[in-house]
Order: C-alpha cells, then sequence, then structure tokens
C-alpha cells in the first residue's frame, strides 16, 4: 500500500532526525560527560519508543483497510506532520529536562499527534466501514494521561517521560481482533 510505505518513510526519516541530537564529545572522553548527556538519553529512548509504538498501531490500522480515500490522505498527512515536530520538542527538552516549559512543548506535541493518530483512526474507520472498531477506552485512558502530564509538569517536568511511557502501555498492546485473524 502506498500510504503505508509514504508513512513508514516518513516515520524513519523522523526517528534518523531524533538520533542525529545526540552528539557525544570528540574530545572529552569521561564518564562525567557520558553522565552529562543521560537526560538527551532518556528523551531519547522514550521519544523513539513512543513513535514505534504509534507506528504500530498505524500498521496494524492500514492492514485492514480496503479503500484509501482523500479524507484519510489528509488525515495521514496532519498526523505525520505533527509527529514530524517531535525530534524538535525532544531536543529542546532533552537539553533541560527541569524546564516546564520544554517539557510543556514536549507534551503538547505528543497530545496534539495523539489527536491526530486518533482522527486518522476515527477517519478510516468512517471510510472503511467494514474495519471493526477497538473499543473507545483505549482513547479515553490515552487523552487522561497526557492532560494530567500536562498539569502535572509544572510540578516535575520529567513526569511527562513516564507519561509518555504510560501512554506506549495503553497503545503497545495490538487489538485482539487483529490478532485472531
Amino acid at each position: 500500500m502506498t500510504l503505508e510505505a509514504f508513512t513508514d518513510g516518513v516515520v524513519a526519516i523522523i526517528i534518523t532526525i531524533l538520533v542525529l541530537d545526540l552528539h557525544l564529545s570528540d574530545t572529552n572522553h569521561t564518564l562525567a560527560e557520558l553522565a552529562a548527556k543521560v537526560p538527551t538519553f532518556i528523551a531519547y529512548t522514550t521519544s523513539f519508543i513512543g513513535i514505534a509504538a504509534i507506528w504500530i498501531n498505524h500498521h496494524h490500522i492500514f492492514t485492514q483497510v480496503k479503500t484509501v480515500t482523500e479524507p484519510i490522505l489528509w488525515t495521514n498527512i496532519n498526523f505525520l506532520f505533527w509527529l514530524s515536530l517531535s525530534p524538535a520538542a525532544t531536543a529542546w527538552f532533552g537539553s533541560d529536562i527541569m524546564s516546564p516549559l520544554a517539557a510543556f512543548v514536549y507534551q503538547f506535541d505528543i497530545i496534539l499527534f495523539n489527536l491526530a493518530f486518533l482522527w486518522l483512526r476515527r477517519t478510516v474507520l468512517h471510510e472503511n466501514h467494514e474495519i471493526d472498531s477497538p473499543r473507545i477506552s483505549r482513547e479515553v485512558a490515552s487523552i487522561a494521561v497526557n492532560v494530567v502530564a500536562l498539569i502535572a509538569l509544572w510540578v516535575f517536568p520529567p513526569i511527562v517521560f513516564i507519561a509518555l511511557l504510560a501512554n506506549v502501555s495503553i497503545w503497545v498492546i495490538p487489538w485482539r481482533h487483529i490478532l485472531q485473524r
């Protein structure tokens, strides 16, 4: 499917850009230098896991799609736009994980690409009536985690890492009805 191949390519580029922000010193090969990079590595790892989980769920949806319509194309582009901002938000937050503003930008981008994904999923379901729809409980739980993190980050900015991993755990298990096919 062309749309899925295009999305795979964009996600691969996003992940590549994400890793390009991991810089180790060419001259200072010390444990202190390595320790200073831990927040950046945590931000990278968490974002990588989040992007991987959403890509897997994108794949699960599109394994059932019979018809790709223009609304699906546009909502997929919208999803990829918000996802493409994650390397910038990750790099900024990874440079200072105690910054509430950087945490807000990071979490806000996560919320936007999650909402865009949910819109894409609903558009796919609307345009392809034969697809089985999972219960809405995952969406509600995911949005709740995101909102709680958006509030809590003002007290403890790194909470957004925990929230993203909680969000991943909500979505990482494939829908049972897909696995039974």
